[in-house]
């Protein structure tokens, strides 16, 4: 029969058993006078999953960001366009009312 330590410590449930198993990855075995390597490797997969997401977090803001930027231009592109037609028409139309006379 194995004997096991419990405690409970901010809603977190920690059972230490003496054999080095241990069942709860947010707490560390410390309590039980024992090293544990699934807290060590619990914690630093949180952080890797962390790095992930904020890695995929900072792609999609840069991906925003260029559409953003992007539909700006286009924008003015297309504005630029709009004036550099209805300049070019007043141009034509008074070339044609100078033919006139």
């Amino acid at each position: 029969m194995k004997s096991e330590v419990r405690s409970q410590t901010n809603g977190v449930r920690t059972i230490c058993a003496p054999s080095g198993e241990f069942l709860s990855a947010r707490k560390s075995n410390a309590q039980c006078g024992q090293e544990c390597p699934h807290s060590v490797r619990a914690a630093s997969r949180n952080g890797a999953t962390l790095l992930v997401t904020l890695g995929i977090l900072a792609m999609l803001s840069v991906i925003i960001v260029g559409f953003f930027v992007s539909s700006r231009l286009s924008s003015q592109a297309g504005a630029s366009d709009k004036n550099r037609a209805t300049a070019r028409n007043q141009i034509d139309e008074a070339v044609h009312l100078a033919m006139r006379f």
